[in-house]
């Protein structure tokens, strides 16, 4: 790769016979999840040091698809999404890939992301196109608490059911922030969702 002012700054440090896809960064700086979409397994989730040799290890590596890998704020689990079900379903494994891994969607999950203290889960519901939040605790084991629905998304997000939606959640948690196409329409209206902290609190 090729700067504006000529210098060549890119570094070759994963490679694999398929395409292959950047997911998420430890906080550490010290690894990469890496989904790579192979001939024989299809996608699957890596993990790549940045240090030492660069070794990269698999983390879900089936014949069924895995994608969507998120670390938690502490680098101890990670999020993704498997079909192994027969659905897009999300699920927490340990990072250190040893342990069972948990489901954590009831009837659908794609696109998980942690809080930034780690105290919630969230993913899209890909039929309805509802924000599901899930209370989690990280340590001294992995706990999550039955999914509450915050809110709705609009149906244009929704219409294709895609594999992965666009979004992030603001530092303390209180605002939401959507990737949408250019094409779409503005929704007509604003949607506040009040007092739901109290219902992730109450599904403990």
């Amino acid at each position: 790769m090729e700067t504006t002012d000529g210098r060549q700054n890119a570094e070759l440090i994963f490679s694999r016979n398929g395409p292959q896809v950047a997911t998420d960064w430890s906080s550490d700086g010290k690894w990469l999840l890496v989904e790579d979409n192979s001939r024989d397994t299809g996608r699957d989730l890596w993990a790549l040091s940045l240090e030492g040799k660069r070794e990269a290890r698999p983390i879900a590596r089936t014949r069924f698809q895995e994608w969507g890998g998120r670390l938690s704020p502490d680098d101890r689990w990670i999020a993704f999404v498997s079909d192994e079900s027969g659905s897009s379903e999300v699920y927490v494994v340990p990072f250190t890939g040893s342990g069972d891994k948990k489901r954590i969607s009831t009837a659908g999950g794609i696109s998980p992301r942690w809080s930034r203290e780690g105290k919630e889960l969230f993913y899209v519901s890909p039929d309805s196109g509802s924000i599901m939040a899930v209370a989690v605790s990280l340590s001294p084991t992995f706990t999550a608490a039955i999914p509450v629905r915050l809110f709705d998304l609009q149906s244009a997000n929704t219409a294709r059911r895609p594999r992965e939606v666009g979004y992030d959640i603001s530092p303390d948690g209180r605002a939401f922030l959507f990737s949408t196409p250019s094409e779409q329409p503005l929704p007509g209206g604003i949607a506040v969702v009040l007092n739901w902290q109290r219902e992730l609190n109450a599904a403990r």
